[in-house]
């Protein structure tokens, strides 16, 4: 891994989208930050609003989302210097960045590939897009680089003719085209099978290794995140709820939600998943208290009174819970 440097923060993100006369709160006053050459990982249930941010991030969350003025995304390009707030670029900042600098890996590999097109010409035009040589070694290069033993092959292949675990590796090979600096890949396992996911993961993390590319992972499985990321962001009804390396979170989570994620990777006496009783706060709602209130165990009269502020361990592993102390209080 390369030396640490800050690649991109966030602050104060809040994402809101009109729907019937009423706002939906997709993502409530969140802050983090990712590093260059670090595998972050953000993980919760469907609709905690992970993918919303994902998006946010490349400033593609959609024409109706309503973004705070107090939210921030800066990102900070080493080779150049600059330092660009992504909400407040204009277009041709955008363009400069999106793609060349953060690119989008979505769990729909068919959806981002053109089918008109074989895989090599979108290889190819992706080099082209950065302005570098779109020779036929370059493009087999990029494709051997994301896994694809048959590059020849595959080159000339259109996407219906190419298999689940085959698309996403083109997708791969695109974004490597690039030289983004951070991949941010958005559920890319959730159509495959399991060792195809292991598969996927294993060789975002040697392109991590071998390029020094970011890797943001967007997942509602812990279990399979956490053979991977160096980081893990834990999100709940929008907000973030923990954050810590991967063993702080994994084999010492604080927050009752993250533990509550942890048990629903086992099996109880039937062999069935466990899973955590009453559903996400409605996203509508502009709670008071602490938003996972209905759903906790650990809970007390107060939780559902006051909200939770963002506690900080002396080594950095970070919780949003009133029943819980931090080392510096």
């Amino acid at each position: 891994m390369i030396e640490s440097a800050q690649l991109l923060k966030v602050r104060n993100l809040t994402v809101d989208f009109p729907s019937g006369g009423r706002l939906l709160h997709a993502v409530r006053n969140i802050s983090f930050s990712l590093s260059e050459g670090e595998i972050t990982a953000i993980a919760g249930e469907s609709g905690c609003g992970k993918s919303v941010t994902a998006l946010s991030l490349m400033a593609l969350a959609g024409k109706d989302a309503s973004i705070s003025a107090e939210s921030e995304i800066i990102f900070f390009d080493r080779e150049s210097g600059r330092q660009t707030d992504i909400l407040k670029a204009d277009r041709k900042s955008l363009q400069r960045i999106r793609g060349r600098k953060i690119a989008y890996i979505s769990q729909d590999p068919f959806s981002a590939l053109d089918p008109m097109y074989t895989a090599g010409w979108q290889v190819a035009e992706a080099l082209r897009l950065r302005e570098k040589k779109a020779g036929r070694q370059e493009v087999l290069e990029c494709l051997r680089m994301a896994g694809i033993s048959d590059c020849e092959r595959t080159a000339s292949l259109y996407p219906h003719q190419m298999s689940g675990g085959m698309r996403q590796r083109t997708v791969i090979a695109m974004a490597l085209a690039l030289s983004a600096r951070l991949i941010i890949a958005d559920e890319p396992t959730s159509n495959l099978d399991s060792c195809l996911q292991d598969e996927i993961l294993a060789l975002l993390r040697n392109l991590r290794d071998s390029c020094g590319v970011s890797i943001l992972l967007i997942s509602h499985d812990l279990n399979l995140i956490g053979k991977y990321a160096d980081r893990i962001i834990v999100m709940h009804a929008g907000q973030i709820v923990e954050s810590g390396s991967r063993t702080q979170v994994l084999t010492s989570p604080v927050h009752p939600y993250t533990k509550a994620l942890l048990e629903c990777m086992k099996e109880d006496e039937r062999g069935n998943l466990k899973s955590i009783p009453h559903s996400m706060t409605d996203p509508y709602s502009t709670f008071t208290g602490c938003a996972f209130y209905k759903r906790c165990c650990e809970k007390t009269d107060e939780c559902a009174i006051y909200s939770p502020e963002m506690k900080t361990l002396s080594d950095g592993h970070c919780f949003m819970c009133r029943c819980k102390e931090a080392d510096n209080e």
